[in-house]
């Protein structure tokens, strides 16, 4: 089922001049993008990813952990290029707003880089928005616990900067439908689900084009290597899990710096230490609110009613279709199974 490409709407920090660089974005072969429906873990793992390519912060440590992977696509991290970056600007344009193209990562976001030694980020962007190239970890999270987290995060959320001010039952039928901030979870998952089955398209045909000597134009994928992570599994055995993120990233870790990773990684640590965690992109009207809350599944029954679940469980089987031998609806990536 054709999934829904524009990712939006989106929050007032980022305009389409910004989604225009993003999609844009040379990458390199060693970037890595922690990719994700909001509150499906993003952060989660962009410690993971960040402990995994700091080893341990015993190569560089971070103040806060987007240091080591900011939001891709927010309008403070990126600037006007220099004019010999920037690409020249066709003749036939009438616009008096400048390109798009010549839009570059702040200094400050490519001094971290620097500091680093590798470019890293997270993102919301659906897939047909992603730069070309991108080597992406997509965690995925059971769209029910997605939506109360998100609930609860936007409720907190200064209003100004896209945050929620009206109750439960209003803002589920704006999720369900499509119309908060980042789009629908479904159409989400169903465009990424298509993408990289796209992709593995393209790798099988170039695999039969290379043993047919006739054939010499490849197909292009979009993306690099994409690794999907189900936060269930992280949640089951998160060693596993940090092994899996750096095997992706080319890091070699030792057994011990994997299972030290992982008690870093844990909801009790981050929670210890959360300055590192909250987001510093908007405001927040709770002074209270802490943005790592319970690490678990099944929060979602708190808030829906059984006629949610049904109007839920319908949109699912719409947009993912269905199984027909067990019934229920195809969710991607197994994202909601046990």
């Amino acid at each position: 089922m054709a999934a829904d490409s524009s990712g939006g709407p989106w929050l007032p920090i980022t305009s389409p001049r910004t989604l225009r660089a993003c999609s844009a974005f040379a990458c390199r072969p060693s970037d890595a993008f922690v990719c994700s429906y909001p509150k499906s873990g993003t952060t989660w793992m962009q410690n993971v990813l960040a402990q995994v390519v700091t080893r341990l912060e015993t190569l560089r440590p971070f103040a806060h952990v987007s240091d080591v992977s900011p939001f891709f696509e927010i309008d403070p991290h990126w600037e006007e290029a220099p004019p010999d970056d920037a690409p020249p600007r066709p003749s036939s344009s009438s616009s008096s707003s400048p390109p798009s193209s010549s839009l570059a990562l702040s200094s400050k976001i490519r001094e971290n880089h620097a500091a680093f030694g590798r470019r890293c980020f997270n993102t919301h962007l659906p897939f047909s928005r992603m730069p070309r190239g991108a080597r992406c970890v997509l965690v995925v999270r059971d769209g029910r616990d997605c939506a109360a987290s998100f609930f609860h995060h936007l409720s907190s959320q200064a209003e100004e900067d896209g945050g929620w001010v009206q109750g439960w039952d209003a803002f589920f039928d704006a999720w369900i439908e499509g119309r908060i901030a980042f789009g629908s979870w479904f159409e989400h998952l169903e465009g990424w689900r298509e993408g990289l089955e796209r992709d593995a398209a393209y790798d099988a045909a170039n695999d039969a084009a290379n043993a047919d000597a006739k054939n010499t134009k490849p197909r292009s994928r979009r993306l690099g290597p994409a690794l999907v992570v189900r936060y269930q599994d992280a949640l089951r055995d998160l060693p596993s899990v940090v092994r899996r993120v750096a095997a992706h990233v080319s890091v070699d870790l030792t057994d011990a710096e994997v299972r030290a990773i992982a008690v870093k990684c844990g909801f009790a640590a981050m929670r210890s230490d959360l300055d590192r965690f909250q987001p510093i992109s908007v405001r927040w009207t709770d002074p209270n609110f802490a943005f790592v809350r319970r690490g678990e599944r099944g929060s979602h029954a708190e808030l829906f009613t059984p006629e949610q679940l049904r109007r839920f469980d319908a949109k699912a089987r719409e947009v993912f279709g269905v199984d027909e031998a067990t019934g229920a609806a195809r969710v991607p990536f197994g994202a909601m199974d046990d």
